[in-house]
């Protein structure tokens, strides 16, 4: 039997239909984007966000899509270039953005959804927060600082910049989980932190959206975006860049890290020592302190010594802000706590160490069931963290 096989141009032209069809099913909009409240240029020069971009960011982030038809859209504005929102402007109607960032939806069509209002839109209009335009630092540049500070060479795909030309023998990076600029400024100079208060004013940092640790512990020792690092979302805990880690370790340096009851972020090249909460307080924050103390000391037996760059990382502050709210008795207590902890620390430090002091996100109010505090927005309280930069 004669089989008859399909011509060629028969089988071309039916791929360019079928591509054509699907090009014309696609989603094409533009919706303009202007931001105001950083710089007059930023305001007058839009940005946008596009059908084909819907598409990219729908499929890259699922878990932050409704069914696939619409997508968050702080996550939207993120890839688009916005570092925080205090409010968007949506015609002649203005939104809070702390009123409607759980609520509010890009479409696939390109309308914009608030709770159940749809709005037809040609521009969005999102005003900054004050502190973009005071923003000096970001959480990208830790990694750079730690290594010019130390003499070796950032991790490779670093896009942050030094706070400074350093030359010491140890560097030292306490992470103050939960506490943002916002709220620092709230309690500076009320004898709540009398030693961060004694530092003088922090750098005001962006840290990286989402606010949440992982994200932002990625940043801090990759020195580098999360679309660089890969790590976008909560759902990861370890990166294939090359950490400052990583380049600490090729040039024979020592590191360690002193964590909670749990490793948030998973660190090559460095002894972990985990602290837990061994005197039953319901709290890792002191436990933490004390085994700082004895690595700087070089009593700890995972440790030789005080090493070249140590990692101390306090979760208390974030802890009781989940639990009862920034701004409660209980936070603030814990604050206090945590100030008496870093005068300590730093005491105890031999001379010629760089002292970093930073927090990965900061902390907003809510009423979510049991939790009073959250974070992972692009609120202002979230993503602006204080950076302490000391010289012993």
């Amino acid at each position: 039997m004669t089989q008859i096989r399909p011509r060629r141009s028969t089988r071309w032209w039916a791929i360019v239909l079928v591509a054509a069809l699907l090009v014309g099913c696609a989603p094409r909009w533009e919706v303009a984007l202007f931001q105001e409240g950083s710089s007059t240029s930023t305001a007058q020069t839009p940005f946008s966000l596009t059908g084909k971009t819907w598409r990219r960011l729908v499929k890259a982030f699922p878990d932050e899509t409704q069914d696939r038809r619409s997508l968050t859209l702080e996550r939207a504005l993120w890839e688009a270039g916005v570092v925080a929102v205090e409010g968007i402007a949506l015609g002649d109607q203005s939104y809070p953005w702390e009123e409607i960032y759980q609520e509010s939806w890009l479409l696939e069509e390109g309308r914009i959804r608030i709770g159940d209002e749809l709005h037809e839109v040609e521009s969005i209009r999102v005003t900054l927060p004050p502190e973009a335009a005071q923003t000096t630092a970001k959480l990208t540049d830790l990694a750079p600082t730690i290594a010019g500070a130390l003499g070796v060479n950032s991790p490779r795909m670093t896009t942050g910049r030094a706070l400074g030309a350093f030359q010491v023998d140890h560097v030292v990076l306490i992470i103050l989980d939960g506490l943002g600029y916002r709220r620092y400024e709230e309690v500076q100079g009320a004898r709540v932190i009398p030693f961060l208060d004694s530092l003088g004013a922090p750098k005001v940092a962006l840290t990286v959206y989402p606010s949440v640790t992982k994200v932002g512990t990625a940043a801090i020792i990759t020195g580098t975006t999360p679309e660089r690092n890969g790590v976008r979302d909560r759902s990861k805990r370890d990166t294939e860049a090359e950490t400052i880690f990583d380049t600490l370790a090729e040039a024979n340096k020592t590191c360690a890290a002193v964590e909670g009851d749990a490793l948030s972020f998973n660190f090559r090249h460095t002894s972990v020592i985990l602290s837990g909460d061994r005197d039953g307080n319901g709290h890792t924050d002191d436990n933490t302190f004390e085994n700082a103390m004895k690595v700087i000391s070089g009593e700890h037996s995972l440790a030789e010594g005080m090493p070249d760059f140590l990692w101390i990382h306090f979760h208390g502050i974030d802890d009781v802000g989940h639990t009862h709210g920034p701004g409660t008795d209980e936070e603030v207590a814990k604050l206090s706590e945590v100030d008496g902890y870093l005068k300590s620390l730093v005491m105890a430090l031999p001379p010629n160490t760089l002292v970093l002091i930073c927090s990965d996100h900061g902390m907003h109010s809510v009423r979510e069931g049991e939790r009073l505090g959250n974070h992972g927005s692009l609120l202002a309280s979230d993503m602006f963290v204080p950076i302490w930069v000391v010289q012993v």
